[in-house]
């Protein structure tokens, strides 16, 4: 019911061209590397980069939910920011599969390499502005682009949906260019099964939640890491 709701309203009001979408891009792209740069120009990777990354989530979050309030009347179900109504089986099918996914990533030696990265660009940085980061911001940011911004405009372009939810995968993965190629091999593979998620509950809900739940793994694994 909640995707034939978001089908409604993604099919009988505005339709995001693919052109407007990559222009949004740019714009929080552009704008997320100048606030790092700049940080990192002045003070180095410090407290100061981390908390410009996060106010970088919060604007991006802002344009995004602004863009769907501007376009849409009913921007909540056009955002799919919608109660998802799923089977406990298949939400557990859904958790087990991302906990798999990261412990068989976290059991790869190169799994370090992106635990130091991470570790050395949380450097000296709050537990709870790194949780606040990783956890919720991310998630909320990068759902709300790939999973839905990026997800609706290919589907009101090709009706395919696993097209979509491939494009919308290696496209995220491509983006995560710090990792190594296992790391952002393993973010293709997330991102088909959270693009899945979206298709099958037509709500972001539970992508977001699986995000935060896999960033919430990275969390601690890094926690563990730095505490060794």
């Amino acid at each position: 019911m909640n995707q034939a709701i978001s089908q409604e309203m993604s099919n009988s009001e505005f339709k995001l061209p693919l052109y407007y979408v990559f222009g949004v891009w740019v714009f929080c792209t552009i704008l997320i590397a100048i606030l790092s740069a700049a940080t990192v120009h002045f003070t180095g990777i410090t407290l100061a980069t981390y908390v410009a990354n996060i106010a970088a989530q919060l604007i991006w979050i802002t344009v995004l939910l602004s863009v769907f309030r501007r376009y849409y009347s009913n921007w909540l179900a056009a955002a799919a920011l919608i109660t998802p109504k799923v089977s406990l089986k298949f939400c557990g099918s859904l958790l087990g599969y991302v906990v798999l996914l990261r412990a068989s990533l976290l059991l790869l030696p190169i799994a370090t390499e992106d635990l130091q990265w991470m570790e050395q660009h949380t450097i000296n940085v709050h537990v709870l502005l790194v949780f606040l980061g990783l956890v919720i911001l991310a998630p909320l940011a990068e759902e709300l682009f790939y999973r839905q911004f990026l997800w609706q405009a290919l589907q009101q372009q090709w009706q395919r949906p696993w097209l979509s939810i491939s494009l919308t995968s290696a496209t995220w993965a491509l983006v995560h260019s710090q990792y190594t190629i296992v790391g952002m091999f393993h973010l293709f593979l997330f991102g088909l099964i959270l693009g899945w998620s979206r298709h099958k509950t037509g709500s972001l809900w539970v992508p977001i939640g699986l995000h935060s739940l896999n960033n919430g793994l990275a969390f601690a694994a890094l926690a563990i890491e730095v505490g060794s």
